[in-house]
């Protein structure tokens, strides 16, 4: 008896695991790992390593000489009459070190910027393949439903032409017309699901794409409910890199517009050693020291060039954030307006259906007796339809509602959350 228990907790337990679904948040959390963003960071890493500034001291130059007569010296006959030994200290500019480590903190801050950037990219591909699977799996369903209606009433046409009953030739070509158009679209679905099934293989690293869980998958209602949240751009990774970007560039511009104009060259320390032949007892050798400061006058027209060239990047680097700040502003605005207008259709065609006379019909046993199989037919085709129709809208507003999501830039601010799930489960 005990050995039966054991058994019978074992296959449950193990039935329980092959039922447990993947969260279509673990496809999301999988943009974390992307490779762009991984390289970006580890490229962000190296920058912190390097060294960017000049040291303090720019050359150090040492100089060993005599002084003398190529004829000897008439009082004591000696060529050499002294050595001289000299120490030259060249520094580089405070002022240019201090803003070159300005310019690698810009630098570090650019590409840290930049990763907001991909992780967006790669969090909106997985949003649209999570959502892209998901409707060719329901619509797939509601087309081979249509599929089989229509085949329904090319069996009916069928037997009508077999009888020699009259039949409409428009009813003929309007069916054939129907029945490949939409087993036409079944084909291209399944391809669509086949293709996004094996990119979610992919991002997962296995093959469990089929049994992600879609039970709380966003309807419109709360779409419209996230957008009238969310009505403008905030802080969008494009925008964020680029100013980064003109930070960047306005820092170089300051450490061009710092050099040539140094007026402290260097230090130059000196000493003679005179050479006597006889005893002087009052030669005292500290008289022989020298300290010498070089000084420059700064000309700072030699940087015309380079400065010119960094102030144009810079008004450049600016237009660029100006531009980015206005055209996501535009898209948002746009987006606004057609999912609107795609909520407005919505509407209307779930209105259509809920008042519908072919459902009232269809409903109605008595009316139904009263009309010919093919009528019965073209009812439930054009119910059907618009079923579809729905679906498809439906479909059209979660893919704007994506872009709309990527314009603002919410997608990537933290915390992270599932923006295709009822709860929006953080992750």
């Amino acid at each position: 008896m005990k050995y039966i228990i054991s058994l019978l907790i074992i296959i449950i337990s193990f039935s329980n695991t092959y039922a447990q679904k993947i969260k279509a948040k673990t496809v999301l959390a999988t943009a974390l790992n992307d490779k762009r963003l991984q390289l970006n960071t580890q490229t962000t890493t190296f920058a912190q390593g390097l060294r960017y500034h000049l040291p303090i001291i720019k050359q150090v130059e040492a100089r060993i000489g005599i002084n003398g007569s190529s004829l000897g010296d008439s009082l004591f006959g000696s060529i050499r009459n002294e050595d001289v030994y000299g120490l030259n200290i060249s520094t580089n500019s405070f002022k240019e070190i201090r803003l070159q480590k300005l310019v690698k903190q810009a630098q570090i801050e650019a590409l840290a910027s930049e990763n907001r950037v991909f992780e967006q990219a790669a969090l909106l591909e997985r949003y649209q393949t999570l959502s892209a699977f998901y409707f060719s799996q329901k619509l797939i369903l509601e087309k081979q439903k249509l599929d089989s209606l229509i085949g329904k009433k090319h069996d009916i046409l069928r037997v009508m032409v077999e009888q020699g009953q009259d039949i409409k030739v428009k009813d003929v070509m309007d069916t054939e017309g129907d029945k490949n158009t939409v087993q036409l679209a079944l084909m291209d679905l399944e391809n669509t699901m086949r293709t996004k099934r094996a990119l979610l293989s992919l991002f997962l690293a296995s093959d469990n794409s089929a049994d992600i869980d879609f039970s709380d998958f966003i309807v419109p209602s709360k779409i419209q409910e996230i957008i009238n949240d969310h009505s403008r751009v905030s802080n969008h990774p494009v925008i964020e890199f680029r100013n980064a970007r003109s930070n960047l560039t306005a820092s170089k511009l300051n450490y061009i517009s710092a050099q040539n104009r140094q007026v402290f060259n260097s230090l130059r320390l000196g000493y003679q050693d005179p050479i006597f032949l006889e005893e002087r007892k009052k030669f005292n050798p500290l008289n022989n020291f020298s300290i010498r400061v070089g000084l420059v006058v700064p000309l700072p027209g030699n940087n015309n060039y380079r400065r010119s060239d960094a102030l144009l990047e810079l008004r450049e680097a600016q237009d660029a954030v100006t531009l980015s700040q206005d055209n996501y502003k535009r898209a948002v605005d746009l987006q606004n307006i057609k999912l609107s207008n795609l909520m407005v259709q919505y509407d209307l065609t779930k209105a259509t259906i809920e008042q519908s006379l072919i459902n009232k019909m269809l409903g109605n046993k008595k009316l139904l007796s009263q009309i010919t199989p093919l009528e019965i037919a073209d009812l439930t085709i054009a119910q059907q339809k618009i079923k579809v129709r729905t679906l498809e809208i439906e479909i059209e507003i979660t893919n704007e509602y994506l872009k709309y999501l990527d314009f603002t830039g919410i997608l990537s601010q933290k915390p992270l959350k599932n923006y295709l799930s009822m709860g929006l489960d953080s992750f």
